[in-house]
């Protein structure tokens, strides 16, 4: 089954609770211990390289997934509205029914994607043009087409039938892992060149 909008708002807030939380513990550590406040550099990169990795990693898992065919039994196209500067941006997704066996016994799913982000498509593109229509490319099926659907073989129950996050999605976790891998390398730069004590004292 495909998980809701507030179950899903649930595990982003989980994990933004224990990025924070870790940032907390890091400076209680470097308030307490400040001979050791330049570790926080280690910290917040290993913790955005968690953070950015742990994504991609999953959806390199997919290609394990097995593949059978699947129905389309509903289609419907949704919006979403995200506030992150002065005008909102509207997105758009679909949400879609579907049907496939798997050893002879049939399943419903509902999950199109591991992140409903993934699938997300702009209104107006990063320069303020219309998206292409083409984009939304859920627009063309109808019921009783045939869909690719990728099952876990661990659990037949749990299937999608998109595999990869959409251009933004990607760069946005790809960005949260170089940012973190800087991190680290500027920590390791401090330790290798002695520069320390410049971020540690009092």
């Amino acid at each position: 089954m495909s998980p809701s909008p507030a179950e899903e708002l649930r595990a982003f807030l989980h994990s933004a609770l224990r990025l924070l939380v870790l940032i907390a513990l890091a400076g209680l550590v470097a308030a307490v211990f400040p001979q050791y406040a330049h570790h926080l550099l280690l910290i917040v990169g290993a913790s955005l390289v968690v953070v950015g990795l742990g994504p991609l990693l999953a959806y390199q898992q997919l290609r394990h997934w097995r593949q059978v065919q699947g129905v389309l039994c509903r289609m419907e196209e949704c919006e979403t509205r995200e506030q992150p500067g002065r005008h909102a941006l509207r997105y758009f997704y679909p949400e879609i029914e579907y049907e496939y066996e798997i050893d002879g016994k049939r399943h419903r799913g509902t999950r199109v994607a591991l992140e409903r982000q993934g699938i997300w498509v702009r209104e107006v593109d990063h320069w303020g043009s219309p998206t292409p229509a083409a984009e939304r490319w859920w627009l063309k099926l109808q019921a009783g087409d045939t869909l690719q659907v990728y099952v876990d073989p661990d659990d037949v129950r749990s299937a999608l039938i998109v595999t990869k996050p959409n251009r933004d999605r990607r760069a946005q976790h790809v960005a949260t892992l170089v940012a973190g891998v800087l991190f680290i390398l500027i920590w390791g730069a401090f330790l290798a060149l002695g520069l320390t004590p410049l971020i540690t004292t009092p």
